[in-house]
């Protein structure tokens, strides 16, 4: 039979990795899902630009399927820079987190030309 006091300490042990990580993981999921929330409500906003030039500019023609893509790459395009500066919070890291802005910014601009282009 095993000691009591090992399998009262294994139980305790268990007890606290399980309460700290699904309370951890919980404030991490919701840090995150609310910066992303931001980033989707940003790019909403900057896509309802095109929206407007469908209606207003004549040959503008862009299809649902259009703003799909779009949201997806500005979206997509969020989601690396949050993944990249995910742990750069602090002031001396701003030009790191400066340095990966941009360098997602001419990928992205990098992409959507080539993909404009054919």
């Amino acid at each position: 039979l095993p000691d009591p006091i090992v399998a009262n300490q294994l139980v305790v042990r268990t007890f606290f990795h399980k309460v700290f990580k699904t309370q951890f993981s919980k404030w991490i999921m919701n840090k995150i899902t609310a910066r992303l929330k931001n980033w989707a409500i940003g790019v909403l906003a900057l896509l309802l630009i095109p929206l407007i030039g469908e209606f207003t500019v004549e040959g503008w023609n862009w299809g649902i399927g259009g703003f799909i893509f779009a949201f997806l790459m500005f979206f997509g395009s969020a989601c690396v820079y949050e993944f990249l500066t995910r742990n750069m919070k602090d002031k001396k890291h701003r030009t790191y987190r400066i340095a990966i802005g941009i360098i997602v910014f001419l990928v992205l601009a990098f992409v959507w030309g080539t993909l404009a282009t054919g």
